[in-house]
C-alpha cells in the first residue's frame, strides 16, 4: 500500500518530469475521444481559483484535476473520471439552455482516506476515494446562479456528480 509520503514523493517526481517535457503525468483519458458533439467546456471554481476548462485538452484535464484536489491533505491531486467531468459539463449546459449561467463551485473532489474519515457522515466506500491509480469519480459542487427555491428538490446545499467505475480495488492514499 502506498503511503501518503511515498505518494507525494512519487507525484512530485512525476510532475517534475512532465514540467521538463517528459511524458504527461495527467494526460487526458482515451475515453474523452468518445465525447464528440457533447458539452465539453466547464466553468469551475474552488475558492478564488476559477477556470474555464476545455475537457478535450490535456491542459483542461489537468486544470480540472487541480481544482478537484484534496486541499486538506496538502493538495493531493488525483485523476478525476472523465465521464464525471462530462456529466458536470452536461449539467452546466442544461442550466444554460434554460437561461441560467451557473458557475460550478467545487466543494469536494478527491479525498484521501484521512480526509474522508474526518468528514462527518462520509461513506467509507465513497466515490471521492481514489483507487490504486488515483482515479476517483465523484464531485460535490454548488451551481452558483441556480435559484435554490426552484432547485430545492434536487439538492440540499450541494450537487453530487458521480459515475460508476469498474472495480475500484484497494485504496492507495492514506
Amino acid at each position: 500500500m502506498l503511503g501518503r509520503r511515498q505518494f507525494l514523493k512519487s507525484f512530485a517526481a512525476g510532475a517534475a518530469t512532465a514540467a521538463a517535457g517528459g511524458a504527461g503525468v495527467l494526460a487526458l483519458p482515451a475515453a474523452a475521444d468518445d465525447q464528440a458533439g457533447q458539452p465539453c467546456v466547464i466553468d469551475m471554481q474552488r475558492n478564488q481559483e476559477r477556470c474555464l476548462i476545455d475537457l478535450r485538452t490535456d491542459e483542461g484535464y489537468r486544470a480540472a484535476a487541480w481544482l478537484l484536489r484534496d486541499v486538506r491533505a496538502g493538495n493531493v491531486v488525483g485523476l478525476p473520471s472523465i465521464d464525471t467531468l462530462f456529466l458536470a459539463a452536461w449539467a452546466q449546459a442544461w442550466a444554460a439552455a434554460h437561461g441560467v449561467y451557473a458557475v460550478l463551485n467545487i466543494h469536494s473532489g478527491l479525498r484521501t482516506m484521512r480526509t474522508n474519515r474526518a468528514i462527518e457522515g462520509a461513506a467509507q466506500n465513497s466515490r471521492h476515494l481514489p483507487d490504486r491509480q488515483l482515479r476517483f469519480s465523484a464531485i460535490d459542487l454548488d451551481p452558483f446562479g441556480l435559484d435554490r427555491r426552484v432547485n430545492s428538490r434536487t439538492h440540499r446545499t450541494f450537487v453530487r456528480c458521480s459515475t460508476p467505475e469498474p472495480c475500484r480495488g484497494l485504496r492507495a492514499v492514506e
